[in-house]
């Protein structure tokens, strides 16, 4: 269900309590994936998270994780040295619902 037509999205960080049912929603992205164990995956979070500015958002619709993007901050040495980030891993549980992903990616970055 797109999120407009029923409860509100709730976009924040990712916290390691979330990652039950953030690795039960990455097999949307890629069914084939094999899915790391809590452990690992817990190990690979906090490592992201290091990187300032970096994070997995993920968006909440009536307690359910329904989708989630990462995005990396990258520090650069062009553009007057500001960084840039890259949007990787947008997921959407619902499938296509005319642009809840894009919506999404967007938000996580404002």
């Amino acid at each position: 269900m797109p999120a407009e037509k029923g409860s509100p999205m709730v976009i924040r960080q990712a916290l390691g309590s979330d990652l039950p049912q953030l690795l039960a929603l990455y097999p949307h992205l890629n069914p084939a994936d094999p899915i790391p164990s809590l452990e690992v995956a817990q190990r690979r979070l906090e490592a992201l998270q290091k990187y300032p500015g970096s994070a997995v958002f993920i968006g909440i619709v009536d307690a359910s994780t329904i989708a989630s993007c990462t995005l990396v901050v990258i520090p650069n040495l062009t553009r007057g040295g500001q960084a840039y980030g890259l949007i990787e891993n947008v997921v959407n549980k619902c499938g296509s619902d005319g642009g809840l992903g894009r919506r999404f990616a967007t938000r996580s970055c404002s």
